[in-house]
């Protein structure tokens, strides 16, 4: 039995929304295994009246920092999760291929998909396994560890800071497990986005249909799009959307063009997905 516009719908949110769980699960494995390494830190300073003292040992454990990590995350199968998470963009070029089918009557072929397939792809291996992990979460704690044993913090002081890094407690996620949340949701909807793209470029489609859930803190650009002519956005008119939201909504994402809009969306961890169509 073919599958209805609202079932493939139903399908991509699915994806977009489950992806990750099992990729956070082995971040809150790696979390306590990460914090035990990084505590070792407080072995290798000199403490003086309750505060900390910086020498060599110290200064060269921060260094060690990548590889400890990298290895604690490795331990508890945090690398195994990214590979296994990344399997969810075919599937999402799978769901691409039966929305246009459905809507637009049109075959979308895996040609189609394949480069920007293997570009997500390891881009997004490298933000969550590689060098954007270096920059934007490791480095990022070297750095506040280092101001501490410089500024002779108290050991309370930097027992909190790795902690508030690396543990997630309650409600409260650790800026690990946050990081990885927001690469891996940005990551497969800009997939989405940049295959979307792609499609309009090359069959010169007309129109958008921006669609999804709204919720009680929706942006108002999201309120806007979702409801206007059932959610279909002209792309001669797209700009002045754009305008729109940047003068009374919020959250938009700079560079937010026409050209990206089917990336960017409606901001910053946006729910909603586009995807071209003809009126």
């Amino acid at each position: 039995m073919a599958k209805s516009y609202v079932q493939i719908i139903n399908e991509g949110d699915h994806i977009f929304d489950h992806s990750n769980t099992a990729l956070q699960r082995s971040v809150k494995d790696a979390e306590i295994i990460i914090y035990d390494e990084l505590i070792k830190l407080l072995n290798t300073v000199d403490v003086s009246a309750g505060h900390l003292k910086t020498n060599t040992k110290a200064e060269n454990f921060l260094m060690s920092m990548d590889k400890r990590i990298y290895d604690a995350l490795n331990r508890a199968g945090y690398n195994d999760s990214v590979l296994k998470y990344t399997q969810n963009f075919s599937f999402v070029g799978d769901n691409i291929k039966d929305l246009h089918s459905k809507v637009n009557g049109i075959e979308i072929t895996q040609a189609q998909i394949n480069p920007f397939l293997k570009i997500e792809v390891n881009n997004t291996i490298d933000k969550l396994s590689g060098a954007g992990m270096a920059k934007d979460f490791i480095n990022p704690i070297r750095e506040s560890l280092y101001r501490n044993i410089l500024l002779g913090a108290e050991v309370t002081t930097v027992e909190k800071t790795i902690r508030d890094y690396v543990i997630t407690s309650g409600a409260q996620d650790s800026k690990l497990l946050r990081y990885v949340k927001q690469v891996s949701r940005d990551a497969i909807q800009q997939f989405d986005g940049t295959v979307q793209q792609n499609i309009t470029n090359e069959l010169g489609l007309n129109a958008l249909r921006y669609v999804g859930s709204l919720i009680s803190d929706s942006r108002k650009q999201c309120v806007r799009w979702v409801a206007q002519d059932q959610g279909v956005l002209l792309l001669s008119e797209l700009q002045e959307e754009i305008d729109w939201a940047y003068s009374n909504g919020s959250g938009m994402i700079p560079g937010t063009t026409p050209d990206t809009f089917l990336i960017f969306r409606g901001g910053y961890n946006c729910r909603h997905r586009a995807f071209p169509t003809f009126v």
